[in-house]
């Protein structure tokens, strides 16, 4: 029996075939190279006894290194150093063979750290022995800084949101609410959330204003951005009170409607304090009326802030605007300028004789009195300049004269003068800090304290004993102090309140 080998023709065919197959491993490989170093995913290949054989420069240029070939040999542990995550991932690539979806914190050359996020293969030859295990991942650090920034933006909204003073309602582009603070339960007489969701936001507006809130949702759904109004709001409990609106659209990404956050407050003090306050302009009028005198409030720049009812017959309303060019149709204060002298010497001065000019061309003459008025300070930023005028004067040629009239007018005026001054003074004062009427005003813990002159550990006892009336708005104790005054009566002469 003879054996026939392969003839040199099948050895040939065979070697061009390998040939062949030889270039198409190199072509792979040379392209998985490429492809190994090029791609910007970072690329680790670690030994079964965990030291990294390989790495693309992507992870060199990740973790700090200089170049890929600073990193073999480097141990897993010291890049990776948690050792429960390391332990379980090398525990899911062992029974699985590969581990997506891994998050972990690697250390850099230069000892910072930054988070990973990424996936593994491990392979075994055919005893089961790990050859190697490849790991995929990127560096999603600033992705988790941004996250954390949007965790605590979403945090410190929910907290100012929880403790705002101010009642806060979210709704739905139908206005139907869907959120709401605990400021907003107490507001509007609600004991829980559940009897304020689901409620359509505009009922809680009286109905003869109603007209006014439909209106400025239509503006705000169509080009306003937000709105400010005041209306009459109706709480679940039937109580009615004025109330301050601002609201704003929420919108998505894309710019679409989502609803509309509202804030709510009671403006009832407001409205108190406004009222005083139009009182006693009145007042002021009345009393400014009897003295018989033009009266005007002058400032440093020498324009007009206020004038009474007999200025504004004789000149017209001239407020806002410049004294010389309104009294006399000039361009420049006059040269002896009586508030010019009280702003420099802060004396009152006195001009029997006066002439004055209106701008329909009437002439008063008279007597004028120019009066300092100073701030809480002692400066004297403005002035009042009160102008008696004389039926008797020359009004044809606006000659000014000294008549009997006018000395006896001065000196029964300056003396009702002296009287109303003071409560002048005071109305200008007001001008500037609105009086504010407290008849249910609410006191601070330090307020608290300071008013009955005690320790915060005193008041902190008669609140546990439930002996102190005490409102929690948040975090922070609140207290009406008609409560504790009323409080403070009940006690017995000698003993403590409660």
């Amino acid at each position: 029996m003879s054996l026939k080998g392969p003839t040199n023709e099948e050895l040939q065919l065979e070697v061009a075939d390998l040939r062949r197959q030889l270039e198409e491993l190199t072509t792979s490989e040379t392209h998985c190279r490429s492809m190994f170093m090029s791609t910007k995913e970072a690329i680790v290949v670690v030994g079964p006894k965990g030291r990294i054989l390989e790495a693309n420069p992507a992870l060199a240029d990740m973790l700090g290194y200089d170049s890929r070939d600073e990193l073999v040999n480097v141990r897993v542990p010291d890049v990776w150093l948690d050792r429960t995550s390391r332990s379980r991932v090398l525990k899911e690539l062992r029974t699985c063979g590969y581990a997506s979806g891994v998050e972990a914190t690697l250390i850099k050359k230069d000892g910072s750290a930054i988070d990973i996020l990424g996936s593994g293969t491990m392979e075994f030859d055919a005893r089961g022995k790990i050859v190697r295990a490849i790991g995929f991942f990127h560096d999603v650090t600033e992705r988790r800084l941004m996250q954390e920034a949007v965790r605590w933006r979403e945090a410190k909204l929910q907290s100012i949101f929880r403790c705002s003073p101010d009642a806060i309602i979210v709704t739905d582009p139908d206005t139907v609410i869907v959120e709401c603070n605990r400021t907003a339960l107490k507001l509007l007489g609600c004991r829980d959330r559940s009897q304020l969701i689901g409620k359509n936001g505009l009922d809680l507006v009286c109905d003869a204003d109603r007209p006014v809130a439909t209106h400025n949702l239509e503006l705000l759904n169509s080009t306003e951005t937000r709105f400010n109004v005041d209306l009459r709001l109706r709480g679940l409990d039937g109580r009615e009170f004025p109330g301050e609106v601002s609201a704003s659209q929420l919108r998505d990404s894309r710019g679409s409607p989502m609803g509309l956050v509202a804030v709510m407050r009671d403006i009832s003090e407001r409205k108190s304090a406004e009222e005083v306050l139009r009182w006693e302009r009145n007042r002021l009028e009345m009393v400014t009326e009897s003295i018989g005198a033009g009266m005007a409030v002058i400032d440093r720049n020498w324009r007009i802030v206020w004038a009474n009812g007999v200025m504004r017959r004789m000149f017209g309303d001239i407020r806002g605007e410049l004294c010389h060019e309104a009294l006399q149709q000039r361009d420049r204060p006059c040269a002896d300028c009586c508030p010019a002298h009280v702003f420099e010497t802060g004396q009152e001065r006195m001009r029997r004789a006066w002439t004055a000019l209106s701008a329909d061309g009437n002439v008063y003459t008279g007597a004028q009195v120019t009066l300092p008025v100073a701030d809480d300070s002692g400066e004297v930023r403005r002035v009042l300049q009160l102008l008696f005028p004389d039926p008797h004067g020359d009004a044809t040629t606006g000659e000014p004269k000294t008549s009997p009239y006018v000395e006896q007018l001065l000196m029964h005026r300056l003396q009702e003068l002296d009287r109303i001054k003071g409560e002048l003074v005071d109305f200008v004062a007001r001008r500037r800090t609105p009086p504010i009427v407290p008849p249910e005003s609410w006191l601070s813990m330090d307020e608290l304290t300071a008013y009955l002159g005690v320790k915060r550990d005193t008041v902190y006892k008669w609140i546990r004993r439930k002996e102190m009336p005490a409102h929690k708005v948040g975090w922070l104790w609140k207290f009406r102090r008609s409560e504790i005054d009323a409080w403070l009566e009940r006690a017995q002469p000698g003993r403590p309140p409660g």
